[in-house]
């Protein structure tokens, strides 16, 4: 099914796994002291993209998939914004009308920023925040900065989250576009539309097709020439991690408008909206 937006208790796929989303859950109802009944909790897989690096930000065709792991947010909906993790340190507390800058707390800043820019996102784009969410992140152990795009997971998943949490409803393209506004105008990020568009756009059993410069997709089935036989995806770990924030990603594609200016006589530019 759809990793857009999953309610836990109703049938879904392989991932997330309902026991995983249940014990987070748990956790959050005996952390805050809140009926489990109350507690929510939505997902966004990492992905892999077999054609797309530098393509997104210079309006180009990419191609990707959702992998089975990736981010929960367990939640309930509360005044202010008051969030922990079960991957890293720290905590994660705001006001809805008093947003921190990026990066203002050094012991959160690497999670702590998507809860923040997730609600400016939001607010700066015209939707009604009267509740923020109190809750728990959970990631995969050790594929943070490992190149499956956690971050854009993160802050899908934060979007939703506070959507649900404010009753909005929002297309996937749009959420696309909230979370380029999380990583360009918040984290200062020049990258493309390519990782929320897989984390978003995903099916199970399709490969997606994403036109950058027209913001549209297509989902592709697996052919029945590949089943049989089965196979599957290896993913190799450099022994590098990095968030893109701390590379020189932005300078990568400052290089590539450069390079389109000269041959193809203008530029693209990062992602819209």
């Amino acid at each position: 099914g759809s990793p857009r937006r999953t309610t836990f208790g109703r049938a879904m796929a392989s991932w997330p796994d309902p026991h995983a989303a249940r014990r987070l859950r748990d956790s959050v109802s005996e952390a805050f002291h809140v009926d489990k009944e109350k507690v929510k909790c939505v997902a966004a897989p990492y992905r892999v993209c077999p054609v797309g690096a530098h393509v997104d930000h210079q309006g180009g065709l990419v191609s990707g998939f959702a992998i089975d792991q990736g981010v929960l947010v367990a939640f309930f909906p509360s005044k202010e914004v008051n969030l922990i993790s079960s991957n890293f340190k720290g905590a994660v507390w705001f006001s809805l009308d008093k947003i921190p800058n990026a990066r203002e707390s050094e012991e959160e800043a690497c999670w702590g920023d998507y809860a923040r820019g997730a609600v400016l996102s939001l607010k700066k784009a015209g939707y009604p925040l009267n509740r923020g969410i109190t809750g728990m992140i959970e990631g995969q152990a050790n594929m943070q900065g490992c190149g499956v795009s956690s971050s854009a997971a993160l802050g899908c998943a934060l979007l939703l989250a506070f959507e649900e949490a404010n009753n909005i409803k929002v297309s996937p393209m749009q959420n696309v576009k909230l979370d380029c506004y999380i990583e360009n105008n918040y984290l200062g990020l020049k990258n493309g539309i390519m990782d929320p568009s897989i984390v978003l756009m995903a099916k199970k059993g399709h490969l997606v097709m994403v036109d950058c410069e027209k913001e549209s997709f297509e989902l592709i089935p697996r052919p029945n020439s590949m089943v049989p036989p089965p196979f599957r995806v290896l993913l190799v770990f450099s022994g590098i991690s990095a968030a893109l924030t701390g590379t020189d990603f932005n300078n990568r594609v400052e290089e590539c408008n450069q390079a389109a200016k000269k041959t193809a006589g203008g530029q693209r530019g990062h992602c819209s909206g």
